[in-house]
């Protein structure tokens, strides 16, 4: 990670800001923010799990296009607040957009989203392990199928926890209901367990 860090210090120019690798990370990576766009970004390397993660969260967003915007301002609200970091004992960037996955999922009623990784829609796939884990999902629709036959898999999708379709639920909709639902739980637990919540249940 530090000969990456170097090497987007020398040759990136004033393209990334901020690089700060880190080695003592599960995955080491280098840390920066592409300056022209003000994004945060990660650098890793041979991380194959975090591919096979972001496919299976392209093929949500290919289901219902509000989770992809939702996600984007979900992360950016906690990144204001500090709260995005594990290392400092709060969800990371993507623990955050997993508890939105499933608050569409499992929580909101109808379900906005199916689980994709259901067994009944994957125990006729090819065996697909990555770092011990089980990897298979049924494709959303998209050409990124991760080893699925069925290209249209937004139909094998039907029934398996919510309609695939999102029922033209906006952006707006999708984060009121998810930070009420938040703030619900942060102010029904104790104060150690809420985490990232606690100062919007304090505003309720």
């Amino acid at each position: 990670v530090f000969d990456v860090a170097g090497a987007m210090r020398r040759g990136g120019g004033k393209a990334y800001s901020d690089i700060e690798p880190i080695r003592h990370a599960r995955t080491p990576v280098v840390r920066c923010c592409d300056t022209a766009a003000g994004v945060e970004c990660d650098v890793v390397v041979n991380n194959r799990l975090a591919i096979c993660n972001t496919a299976l969260l392209r093929s949500y967003a290919h289901l219902l296009p509000a989770f992809r915007d939702a996600a984007r301002l979900v992360k950016a609200w906690a990144s204001k607040r500090g709260i995005n970091k594990a290392a400092d004992g709060y969800l990371s960037s993507y623990g955050h957009v997993l508890l939105l996955l499933h608050y569409l999922q499992a929580v909101r009623s109808p379900p906005l989203l199916p689980d994709l990784q259901h067994p009944d829609l994957t125990k006729h796939m090819p065996a697909a392990v990555c770092e011990g884990i089980d990897v298979r999902f049924q494709a959303g629709g998209t050409s990124d199928t991760n080893d699925s036959n069925d290209t249209n898999g937004a139909n094998g999708a039907d029934g398996i926890g919510g309609s695939g379709g999102g029922g033209g639920a906006g952006v707006g909709a999708v984060l009121s209901g998810y930070f009420r639902w938040i703030a619900k739980y942060a102010a029904q637990s104790p104060q150690e367990e809420t985490l990232a919540v606690r100062g919007l249940a304090e505003r309720q």
